[in-house]
């Protein structure tokens, strides 16, 4: 853990995706992964045309 991670755990604050993942639905969770796994794989054939 970094120090940063540390402080946030010691303090008692919740972090950004301490607050997403209790206030977004299932579903909405889901389509994120969904979505960033699509603009994975357009980035990855993206790259490979341009190295081609």
């Amino acid at each position: 853990m970094t120090a940063l991670e540390v402080f946030w755990r010691a303090t008692g604050t919740p972090t950004v995706l301490d607050t997403i993942f209790m206030t977004w639905s299932d579903e909405m969770l889901i389509m994120l992964g969904g979505a960033l796994i699509l603009a994975g794989i357009a980035a990855v054939h993206y790259v490979r045309q341009i190295l081609e």
